[in-house]
């Protein structure tokens, strides 16, 4: 029997060597968080691209922003956003594994700001009191800092 659980990209990869060596695939399960992230982003993706402008001397809403510091680093993230996608998105480092709030490998602290989160499933008591988050599953209401391990 095997087990697979990681980026799709190392799953694929597994998948295609254990085929190579004519393994019975009937004994190969495989478990990814990531697609449904995918799958919700391009549904956002869609639906924007359905939005049709009628008049356009109407007052626009924009989008609203929270800035958070990172690092000594600016950015900028859109209202619902998580963490892990701004700091992705900035090209800044971040350990990232279920991307579902699962697995934890994404704590960070968040010392200044307030926040909104989906999952706390793998935070201690304690360090949900020190302001720890998992990036995947937290988004800010307001601007911030957040640091690193």
């Amino acid at each position: 029997e095997v087990y697979t659980c990681g980026p799709e990209g190392y799953m694929q990869l597994a998948e295609h060597i254990l085929q190579q060596r004519q393994f019975p695939m009937t004994h190969f399960y495989k478990e990814s968080f990531q697609p449904a992230i995918q799958e919700k982003q391009e549904s956002e993706e869609s639906s924007m691209s359905d939005v049709v402008i009628e008049n356009t001397s109407a007052p626009s809403t924009s989008v609203q922003q929270f800035e958070i510091d990172v690092a000594g680093e600016k950015i900028l993230l859109n209202k619902g956003q998580t963490l892990l996608e701004g700091i992705e998105g900035s090209g800044q480092m971040i350990m990232a594994a279920c991307r579902a709030g699962v697995c934890g490998s994404c704590k960070c602290q968040v010392t200044e700001g307030e926040t909104e989160s989906s999952s706390q499933q793998t935070l201690q008591p304690e360090e949900i009191e020190q302001g720890f988050v998992l990036a995947c599953s937290t988004s800010m209401l307001s601007d911030g800092k957040v640091s690193l391990p």
